[in-house]
């Protein structure tokens, strides 16, 4: 028989591990998405296919909704074409089918001289599927600079950045000119080594993944060289821009994109922007397009 006490010890233990397993669970699931999200980040450059998450930033990421052009533009149709049945490297054919299977190609577009001539989709690929283009949209940034300098509302590139966004005086990006920034070669430091748990790349990601604010993580990096000096490709000097065309346009990244940009190149399907919860509406700039052969390319533009 066992003893009274050893009994007891037995049920406040259990009882303990029980409080513990319903903690764990109730928390696991008011954070489900920022864990889902962690998991996402964390295996982006891990050699993990990604084509059943590409297609679906937006269920993972908090997003606005831009509206579409007035006038939608149509890519006119070429006379169609056929990928080849194989290519050369380094001396040896290769099949085209088997490098597309092998790097888990989902959609291959030719457009030439302005027409359709090839349009194919595979694995989670479609028509009118949203998928991750990355910084591609690193380009529609620079666009809404131009476009806000044309406006007036950016006085000139040769203006430092923090004549207009004050908040990154004492960082990497003091007193540094737009037009380094816009060339990457705003002088700050940036670690992009995704081996490395402490890289900003990594530290950026945990970051986004959970929800943090990309505007209180470009203050972080630290000057390496002097600005104009030397190029570097460094995502946060997009963000930097971000936050300029929000302080200098007083619009978010949604509604200046949607008025400027996406009625321009005549998208005819709502976008969506990843807002990744930026307290200005500025952001971490990602692109998501589907092939769409009728719309020029429906985008989700991530902040």
């Amino acid at each position: 028989m066992h003893h009274p006490v050893e009994n007891r010890k037995v049920r406040i233990a259990l009882s303990i591990v029980g409080i513990l397993l319903v903690a764990g669970l109730l928390t696991g699931w008011v954070y489900r998405s920022n864990i889902q999200r962690l998991f996402f980040v964390s295996s982006l450059f891990s050699g993990r296919e990604q084509y059943d998450r590409f297609n679906r930033i937006a269920d993972l990421f908090p997003h606005t909704t831009m509206t579409v052009s007035p006038k939608t533009y149509v890519w006119p149709n070429g006379e169609p074409i056929q990928l080849p049945e194989q290519y050369n490297w380094k001396g040896q054919g290769v099949r085209v089918a088997d490098f597309l299977a092998e790097t888990d190609t989902s959609a291959v577009l030719v457009l030439q001289d302005g027409k359709l001539r090839f349009e194919k989709y595979w694995l989670t690929g479609g028509v009118t599927v949203n998928w991750l283009s990355m910084s591609v949209a690193k380009s529609f940034v620079s666009a809404a600079i131009g476009i806000a300098l044309g406006d007036e509302l950016i006085d000139s590139v040769e203006d430092s950045i923090t004549k207009y966004v004050p908040e990154l005086n004492g960082s990497a990006y003091e007193d540094v000119p737009i037009r380094d920034i816009l060339q990457m070669s705003s002088g700050a430091g940036w670690n992009e080594n995704y081996d490395d748990p402490a890289s900003d790349i990594n530290r950026m990601g945990r970051k986004f993944a959970l929800g943090g604010s990309m505007d209180e993580f470009v203050p972080t990096l630290e000057r390496a060289r002097e600005p104009g000096t030397y190029n570097r490709y460094n995502s946060m000097d997009t963000q930097a821009l971000g936050m300029l065309l929000v302080r200098a346009t007083g619009q978010s990244i949604t509604n200046l994109h949607a008025e400027q940009v996406v009625v321009s190149v005549g998208d005819g399907i709502p976008g969506l922007l990843d807002h990744r919860r930026q307290r200005n509406g500025a952001g971490l700039w990602r692109a998501q397009c589907n092939g769409s052969r009728l719309r020029k390319n429906r985008r989700t533009l991530s902040a």
